[in-house]
C-alpha cells in the first residue's frame, strides 16, 4: 500500500499519519510505503505529483527484492494525499500496466475552481477552510497553464477507461465535502466501484481525535475496505 499524507501540499506528515500507516500494516497485513514529497510554497506543481509518481514506479521496480504482488497494490491518502491518490490512480492507468488494485480517497481535495456551495459555506472553520483552500491551490498551481491546471485536479482529470475499486469519505463540516461528493460521482457515471461514506457531523481531518469514536468506526470501516481489495 502506498500512503501518502495530507497537510495541503505545504506540510510535512504528522504523527497522526505514522500511526494510521502502521495501523494499516498490521490490521491489513500489508507493507505500507510512505512517502515524503516536496512541499510548498518552495515546489509547487509538479514536484509532489512526479514525486508520488517515482514513488510508485519504485514499488513496481523493486517488487521481486521486497516480495511485493504487483497485482495488489493500493493506494491511499488524505485531503492533499487523496488529490495525488487520484491523480495517480487516474494518469497510471494510461500505461495499462501494474496499475493500482485499488484507492483509498479520505476528504480530498479535487477541484481547483472551488465553486461547490461547501466552499462558499465553509470560509473560517477550524484546522482547514475556503481561506485556506484559496491560497494553496493559489501556490500549487503557481505558473500553471490551464492544462497543467487540470492534470493537477482530479474533477478536470480525463478517466482512463478502467479504474480501480474506490472508497472516499467525505467529512460533513468542511469546505472541500461537495467536490470529493462530486468525485464520486464522476468516478460512478464512469462505471467505477464507489465504496461512499458521508461523515456526519465531522469537520475536515476530523480522523486526528484517534481515539473518538466515529474515527474508530471510519478506521475499521477502511481496514475492511484495504482486506476486500487484497483478497479480491
Amino acid at each position: 500500500m502506498l500512503y501518502i499524507h495530507g497537510g495541503g501540499f505545504a506540510y510535512p506528515a504528522v504523527s497522526y499519519h505514522y500511526k494510521l500507516a502502521m495501523t494499516f500494516a498490521e490490521k491489513a497485513k500489508c507493507t505500507v510505503i510512505f512517502p515524503n514529497y516536496h512541499l510548498l510554497p518552495n515546489y509547487p506543481f509538479p514536484a509532489a505529483f512526479e514525486d508520488i509518481f517515482r514513488t510508485y514506479d519504485w514499488i513496481i521496480t523493486n517488487a521481486k527484492k521486497h516480495n511485493f504482488d504487483l497485482n495488489k497494490i493500493a493506494v491511499a491518502g488524505d485531503s492533499a494525499g487523496g488529490t495525488l491518490t487520484a491523480n495517480l490512480c487516474n494518469l497510471y492507468a494510461y500505461k495499462k500496466k501494474y496499475t493500482p488494485c485499488f484507492q483509498m480517497l479520505l476528504y480530498p481535495a479535487t477541484d481547483y475552481t472551488m465553486h461547490t456551495n461547501s466552499m462558499k459555506e465553509f470560509t473560517d472553520t477550524p484546522l482547514w477552510n475556503a481561506k485556506n483552500t484559496i491560497k494553496v491551490w493559489d501556490l500549487y498551481l503557481k505558473n500553471c497553464t490551464t492544462e497543467m491546471k487540470d492534470l493537477a485536479s482530479p474533477l478536470q482529470n480525463t478517466l482512463p477507461d478502467t479504474l480501480p475499486d474506490s472508497y472516499l469519505e467525505s467529512a460533513d463540516i468542511d469546505c472541500l465535502r461537495d467536490e470529493g461528493l462530486l468525485y464520486a460521482q464522476k468516478l460512478i457515471d464512469h462505471g467505477t466501484q464507489v465504496e461512499l461514506h458521508k461523515t456526519k457531523g465531522t469537520p475536515h481531518g476530523f480522523d486526528l481525535a484517534r481515539h473518538s469514536e466515529i474515527t474508530q468506526h471510519y478506521i475499521h470501516l477502511r481496514i475492511n475496505a484495504l482486506k476486500k481489495a487484497f483478497t479480491k
